[in-house]
């Protein structure tokens, strides 16, 4: 069992992810079926920037 820090702390990063509309669009993307980075890019909603890892070609 998490302690209370602990749960808060998640609880913090969670609300972090979903106030960010782009992490949002991907949170529900995802939901409906696992998707690569570049399939979420190419359904229009997504720029490839906001859904490559930093550091990789596009």
């Amino acid at each position: 069992m998490l302690t209370l820090a602990a749960d808060i702390e998640v609880l913090a990063r969670f609300g972090r992810a979903l106030a960010d509309p782009i992490r949002c669009r991907i949170l529900l993307a995802l939901r409906r079926a696992p998707a690569y980075p570049a399939d979420l890019a190419d359904t229009g909603d997504l720029p490839h920037q906001a859904v490559e890892p930093p550091g990789l070609p596009a």
